[in-house]
Formats: C-alpha cells, structure tokens, sequence
C-alpha cells in the first residue's frame, strides 16, 4: 500500500497514566521507517485528576530537543476529573493545524529528527494536581 499526504499510515501513540503534577516527563514518538513527513491530528488526555494551574498551568507538548513545543501544545488549565480534554478544548493546541512536519528538514539546523519529544510540563503553585492518559495521534508518509 502506498501512503500520502492524502492517504497516509495514521497511528494513534497511548501512554500509561501520567502524573502532570509530579514533574516534567519527556517521552518520544519514533518516526517509522520509510516515512519522511508527519502531521499531528489529535492532543487528547482522559483526565483521571483535576488539573489546577494556581501559578501556571501544566502543559503537553510536542517538538524537538531544542524547541519543545515547535509542533503542539496543550494548555490542561483546569481539566476536571473524567473529562476528555485536547484540541477541542485548547484551540491553539496544535500550532499549525495540517501542517506538514518535513521529518529530515523541520528538525534544528535543518538537520533531520528521528523522534518527536514528547515533554509534559508541570504545573506550579498551591499543590499541584492532574493526571491523565494522554494518547497522540501522527499521520506519516
């Protein structure tokens, strides 16, 4: 099967319940073999803890070593308990929505990336809480 811009290989990344609150996590999403474009559909974290955001809010985001949200970035704000939070809910969540991500170009210096980082940021102030399953879903071809 060939894959495209308009037909491409989708696959939705889940990870395991990711404590926000405890601290800064980075986790990657390998580019598969072959492909040399991709394009972030979907942000979406199943809240499984209210996320406060006293001082600043926690964040998930999507990007390079050297530029941590160059691609995405979730604002969780206040997601309650049991909500399904992502792009709906933070519209500016995926910063160029479609947008071609040029695996051997887009990374720093022109150079080529192999992964995309995968960072949540904690929140601060008060006592920090929020937790949730995060799942990322990646067009490539």
């Amino acid at each position: 099967m060939s894959y495209g811009y308009d037909n491409p290989l989708t696959i939705s990344y889940n990870f395991g319940v990711e404590d926000f609150a405890d601290a800064a996590q980075a986790l990657a999403i390998q580019r598969p073999n072959g492909k040399k474009f991709a394009r972030i559909e979907d942000l979406h974290v199943a809240v499984t803890e209210t996320f406060n955001a006293v001082t600043t809010s926690a964040f998930l985001r999507i990007g390079t070593a050297s530029d941590a949200d160059k691609f995405a970035e979730l604002d969780m704000t206040t997601a309650a308990d049991t909500d399904g939070y992502g792009t709906v809910d933070d519209t500016d969540a995926i910063k160029a929505a479609g947008k071609e991500i040029d695996m051997d170009n887009d990374g720093d210096s022109a150079a080529a990336i192999d992964q995309l980082e995968v960072a949540t940021i904690a929140n601060t102030g008060g006592t920090p809480a929020g937790q949730g399953y995060i799942t990322i879903v990646v067009s490539w071809w």
